[in-house]
Protein backbone atom coordinates (compact mmCIF):
# COMPACT_ATOMS: atom_id res chain seq x y z
CA UNK A 1 0.00 0.00 0.00
CA UNK A 2 1.09 3.25 -0.69
CA UNK A 3 1.47 6.33 1.91
CA UNK A 4 -1.29 8.08 0.19
CA UNK A 5 -4.12 5.16 0.82
CA UNK A 6 -2.83 4.82 4.28
CA UNK A 7 -2.94 8.80 4.80
CA UNK A 8 -6.46 8.63 2.93
CA UNK A 9 -7.80 6.36 5.66
CA UNK A 10 -7.21 8.90 8.16
CA UNK A 11 -8.67 11.60 6.00
CA UNK A 12 -12.35 12.86 7.18
CA UNK A 13 -15.19 12.67 4.46
CA UNK A 14 -15.02 16.82 4.00
CA UNK A 15 -10.66 16.54 3.61
CA UNK A 16 -11.17 13.61 1.13
CA UNK A 17 -13.93 15.96 -0.88
CA UNK A 18 -11.64 18.78 -1.28
CA UNK A 19 -8.61 16.70 -1.87
CA UNK A 20 -6.30 17.68 1.21
CA UNK A 21 -3.78 15.14 2.12
CA UNK A 22 -3.21 14.57 5.27
CA UNK A 23 0.07 12.56 6.46
CA UNK A 24 0.33 10.28 8.98
CA UNK A 25 3.06 11.98 10.83
CA UNK A 26 1.04 14.79 11.16
CA UNK A 27 -1.43 13.09 12.70
CA UNK A 28 1.18 10.99 15.94
CA UNK A 29 1.40 14.75 16.26
CA UNK A 30 -1.89 16.26 17.47
CA UNK A 31 -2.20 16.84 20.91
CA UNK A 32 -5.72 14.21 20.76
CA UNK A 33 -3.37 11.27 20.15
CA UNK A 34 -0.90 12.45 22.90
CA UNK A 35 -3.43 12.54 25.30
CA UNK A 36 -4.71 9.07 24.41
CA UNK A 37 -1.25 7.42 24.25
CA UNK A 38 -0.49 8.98 27.42
CA UNK A 39 -3.99 7.82 28.73
CA UNK A 40 -2.90 4.38 27.75
CA UNK A 41 0.34 4.65 29.17
CA UNK A 42 -0.38 5.04 32.21
CA UNK A 43 -3.79 2.79 32.05
CA UNK A 44 -0.72 0.01 31.03
CA UNK A 45 1.57 1.42 34.32
CA UNK A 46 -1.58 1.19 36.73
CA UNK A 47 -2.39 -2.58 35.28
CA UNK A 48 1.52 -3.46 35.87
CA UNK A 49 1.38 -2.21 39.52
CA UNK A 50 -1.60 -4.10 40.33
CA UNK A 51 -0.79 -7.38 38.94
CA UNK A 52 2.72 -6.81 41.39
CA UNK A 53 1.17 -6.16 44.04
CA UNK A 54 -1.08 -9.49 43.43
CA UNK A 55 1.97 -11.03 43.25
CA UNK A 56 3.31 -9.78 46.21
CA UNK A 57 -0.03 -10.25 48.25
CA UNK A 58 0.00 -14.52 46.71
CA UNK A 59 3.30 -14.87 48.10
CA UNK A 60 3.11 -13.39 51.05
CA UNK A 61 -0.42 -15.56 51.57
CA UNK A 62 1.87 -19.02 50.74
CA UNK A 63 4.62 -17.89 52.89
CA UNK A 64 2.26 -17.76 56.17
CA UNK A 65 0.47 -21.28 54.73
CA UNK A 66 3.31 -22.87 54.74
CA UNK A 67 4.67 -21.02 58.24
CA UNK A 68 1.06 -22.30 59.56
CA UNK A 69 1.87 -25.62 58.06
CA UNK A 70 5.37 -26.19 59.92
CA UNK A 71 3.62 -25.23 63.30
CA UNK A 72 1.27 -27.59 62.74
CA UNK A 73 3.51 -30.18 61.64
CA UNK A 74 5.90 -29.35 64.49
CA UNK A 75 2.60 -29.09 67.22
CA UNK A 76 1.62 -33.06 66.04
CA UNK A 77 5.04 -34.49 66.62
CA UNK A 78 4.88 -33.45 70.25
CA UNK A 79 1.39 -34.68 70.90
CA UNK A 80 0.23 -38.09 71.00
CA UNK A 81 -2.04 -39.44 68.79
CA UNK A 82 -5.55 -39.93 69.87
CA UNK A 83 -5.82 -43.96 69.42
CA UNK A 84 -3.16 -42.77 72.57
CA UNK A 85 -5.17 -40.55 74.66
CA UNK A 86 -8.65 -42.10 74.01
CA UNK A 87 -8.05 -46.08 73.48
CA UNK A 88 -10.78 -48.12 72.05
CA UNK A 89 -13.25 -49.60 74.88
CA UNK A 90 -14.78 -51.69 72.15
CA UNK A 91 -13.63 -54.97 73.91
CA UNK A 92 -14.66 -53.84 77.34
CA UNK A 93 -18.04 -52.71 75.93
CA UNK A 94 -18.28 -55.97 74.08
CA UNK A 95 -18.03 -58.43 77.45
CA UNK A 96 -20.56 -55.98 79.13
CA UNK A 97 -22.79 -56.89 76.27
CA UNK A 98 -22.60 -60.46 76.60
CA UNK A 99 -22.52 -60.28 80.63
CA UNK A 100 -25.44 -58.15 80.56
CA UNK A 101 -27.07 -60.92 78.03
CA UNK A 102 -26.29 -64.21 80.48
CA UNK A 103 -28.02 -62.35 83.28
CA UNK A 104 -30.90 -61.05 81.50
CA UNK A 105 -31.05 -65.23 80.23
CA UNK A 106 -30.57 -66.35 84.35
CA UNK A 107 -33.12 -63.84 85.43
CA UNK A 108 -35.94 -64.81 82.61
CA UNK A 109 -35.21 -68.66 83.94
CA UNK A 110 -35.14 -67.95 87.45
CA UNK A 111 -38.48 -66.09 86.83
CA UNK A 112 -39.87 -69.43 84.01
CA UNK A 113 -38.70 -71.93 86.94
CA UNK A 114 -40.65 -70.26 89.78
CA UNK A 115 -43.56 -69.23 87.49
CA UNK A 116 -44.17 -72.67 86.78
CA UNK A 117 -43.19 -74.21 90.21
CA UNK A 118 -46.18 -71.39 91.71
CA UNK A 119 -48.75 -72.86 88.77
CA UNK A 120 -47.87 -77.06 89.42
CA UNK A 121 -48.63 -76.28 93.27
Amino acid sequence: MSKTQWTSYYQTDEQRRNGANVSIGDEENSPALQALKSLKESREQKFKELELERQIIEMEQELERQRLLEEKGAAESELPSRKELFPSNYAQITKWFYNLLFIIFLAVLVSLLLWGRHMVA
